[in-house]
């Protein structure tokens, strides 16, 4: 990965491009019926009024993202490409699981 992005910058620099490099980790949307994912699970059981299933240590770390939040955040950084040349977005909303 860090190859790849040091290719695209030294691109990026050569040819004077607009380029945004984002990453959404966990995306939740309505229509996810996997129901083994922690959102639709977690949904399913408040519902059912039945216990969550732990499934770690409680100490692992996760964001997760609406995924019309995400969807919003593309079209952001897209349209502020197309005016500056840099615009850099970082979310950082952390639940533990």
């Amino acid at each position: 990965m860090l190859m790849l992005v040091t290719g695209i910058r030294q691109e990026v620099k050569v040819y004077d491009l607009r380029v945004a490099i984002v990453r959404c980790g966990n995306l939740c949307e309505p229509g996810d019926f996997n129901f083994k994912r922690i959102v639709p699970e977690t949904i399913i059981s408040c519902i059912k009024q039945k216990s969550l299933t732990i499934r770690s240590s409680g100490k692992l770390i996760r964001d997760y993202l609406f995924i019309g939040d995400a969807v919003k955040a593309y079209i952001l950084i897209m349209n502020k490409l197309l005016i500056n040349k840099k615009k850099y977005v970082n979310l950082q909303c952390w639940v533990k699981i």
